[in-house]
């Protein structure tokens, strides 16, 4: 069967990394009113009772009040996975993200111009 879910949320906090940047000051925080809002899509395929292909697209943005310049992250992620026994399944993935300089999530320097990455990823768990 083909499995198909979509999500929407808002998040808000009270305080915000000083700099607005993990990376630059990962112990120092500023009170400010930061807000992000976030949405995706995820689609899972089971070609099988024990093997599955999926994908996941998620999108947020910096929506805290003076922020300037790309404040957006887009991830995309392509998986398959196996499960080997009922409790251990076998996974492997590509992810990439393209994250704006003031997103939000945390890797980039303010006036650095994006802060782009991907990974492949194989993981093992299992669960009791």
């Amino acid at each position: 069967p083909v499995t198909i879910h979509g999500f929407y949320g808002q998040g808000e906090d009270d305080f915000s990394w000083a700099g607005g940047s993990f990376a630059s000051s990962p112990t120092v925080f500023s009170t400010l009113d930061a807000e992000q809002e976030y949405w995706g899509v995820l689609g899972r395929v089971d070609l099988s009772d024990t093997v599955y292909l999926a994908t996941r697209y998620g999108h947020s943005s910096n929506e805290t009040a003076g922020i300037v310049g790309n404040e957006e992250a887009d991830r995309i992620e392509v998986a398959a996975g196996w499960w080997v026994e009922d409790n251990t399944l076998i996974k492997a993935s590509y992810t990439r993200q393209d994250e704006g300089n003031v997103s939000g999530g945390g890797r980039c320097q303010f006036g650095a111009t994006d802060c782009d990455w991907d990974v492949f990823v194989i993981e093992g768990s299992v669960s009791f």
